[in-house]
């Protein structure tokens, strides 16, 4: 479970060479999947959370007072100040929780000012105890009193594991995370599911996120084997209730 977990949390590719630096900063700070820091002159601001499906990343100078914003790498327009007020980021398709980014977004401007203070808070995620429903082991992620995101993985031995996330009411993604990684892949991205369900899916280095809509949820919920094809892999699963799954996944703490 414990392989499987980091393999999921592995960065988006695509941004993986932008937050790569972060680990080398000084006065480095974590606060759930924010992760910010200092070098030279240069203030950064990166969460690279794998269920968004990219890296969003704020950076700027100090003695300025103006931030960039970039998503996977390409520049992004962002109202910081909405930001602060919501529990979302709803940007070009992708979605961020927004916990604990109004103390991020803080520490950046301090850093900015030349003001980081000496002690910084180093709160990452926090992994609960795993428990069971069905034939799927379920664990939370949380910070504090908020659970950040549930993380179900189906208990089966073949080396291309199968995860369901629910990262906020109604939120899901379905994860297919191969041990081997994956041949490289030409757009557009599309799965297959079911042989009858087309849905796009985010490319990681291991596997690939698919979200899911309620309707998509409620269509894979009508059986009890799930068939996969993307990204070259192709896989049934025998995923039992699904509706079980999703009630406890949703169900509030």
């Amino acid at each position: 479970m414990r392989l499987i977990f980091l393999l999921l949390l592995l960065p988006v590719a695509a941004f993986a060479q932008d937050m790569g630096f972060l680990t080398e900063l000084k006065g480095r700070y974590v606060i759930g999947p924010w992760t910010g820091s200092q070098q030279g002159t240069s203030c950064v601001l990166g969460n690279d959370e794998p269920l968004a499906g990219a890296g969003l990343l704020l950076s700027g100078t100090q003695g300025s007072t103006e931030i960039q914003a970039s998503l996977n790498g390409k520049p992004v327009t962002l109202d910081f100040a909405a930001l602060e007020k919501e529990p979302f980021l709803d940007v070009e398709a992708y979605v961020f929780d927004l916990h604990g980014f109004s103390r991020a977004f803080a520490l950046l401007k301090q850093c900015l000012a030349s003001r980081l203070p000496e002690n910084l808070p180093d709160e990452p995620l926090a992994e609960g105890e795993a428990g069971t429903v069905g034939n799927w082991q379920v664990i939370s992620l949380t910070m504090g009193a908020h659970v950040y995101a549930r993380l179900a993985t189906l208990n089966d031995t073949r080396p291309v594991s199968l995860s369901l996330w629910r990262y906020g009411p109604g939120r899901l993604v379905l994860s297919i995370s191969s041990l081997h990684g994956l041949a490289p892949q030409a757009e557009p991205f599309e799965a297959i599911l079911n042989d009858n369900m087309k849905l796009p899916f985010w490319l990681q280095e291991n596997g690939v996120l698919i979200p899911l809509s309620s309707g998509d949820v409620g269509k894979l919920e009508a059986g009890r084997k799930l068939h996969v094809r993307a990204a070259g892999m192709d896989e049934t699963y025998e995923v039992g209730d699904l509706k079980v799954l999703v009630a406890a996944l949703e169900e509030k703490e």
